[in-house]
Formats: C-alpha cells, structure tokens, sequence
C-alpha cells in the first residue's frame, strides 16, 4: 500500500518497487490480497494448534475479514486513499492480534 501510495516518490528516489513496473496495478493487487490471505491463515495457526482458544479464533477471524476488506477495496478501486485505508487497516490488525494472543493464551 504505502509502495501504491508513493510510487513516484520512490521512482525519483531511485528505488525500484513492484507498482513501478506493475503500471496497471493488477499484479500489485493480486499480490496484495494473497499476502493478506497467507497473513490471516498464519495468525489462525496458534488457534489451529490449541495454544489458544476458540474465542482467540473467532477475534482473529474478525479482525482478518477487516484487513481482507480493505485489501479487497484497494484491488477494486485503486486509488491513493484506498491505498491508505489499507495502510491504516494493517496498522491496526496487528495489535488486535497481538491483543488476542495475550488475552485468549491457555
């Protein structure tokens, strides 16, 4: 998102970012949304595995359908601001899982 968000930036800067060689978007997108699929697959793992419970799920669960949301948003319309929201969905995720982890450990 932020690489979406600041493509030209980086471009001047020198640095070479996937959205600088995916002009359209579609590759970025697709990218985008597979990472977030395996990142939510990754933080049920600890529910999957007992460690934690099935409340620790059901609060993962949420909080991944909001991340995959906005990921969804940003592949649909691609703009700047949704790019945003997507950043600002992530940095938020994590912390509800890290919250869960601590909150629903056995």
């Amino acid at each position: 998102a932020i690489a979406l968000m600041y493509r030209e930036d980086y471009g001047r800067a020198g640095f070479r970012m996937l959205p600088a060689f995916d002009r359209e978007g579609r590759f970025t997108h697709a990218e985008i949304i597979a990472f977030t699929l395996a990142l939510i697959g990754l933080t049920l793992l600890p529910g999957l595995a007992a460690n934690f419970g099935g409340w620790y799920l059901l609060g993962v669960s949420a909080a991944g359908v909001f991340l995959l949301y906005y990921s969804i948003a940003l592949a649909r319309r691609s703009s700047r601001a949704a790019a945003g929201h997507l950043l600002h969905a992530s940095v938020v995720y994590l912390p509800l899982v890290l919250v869960a982890m601590m909150v629903f450990q056995r």
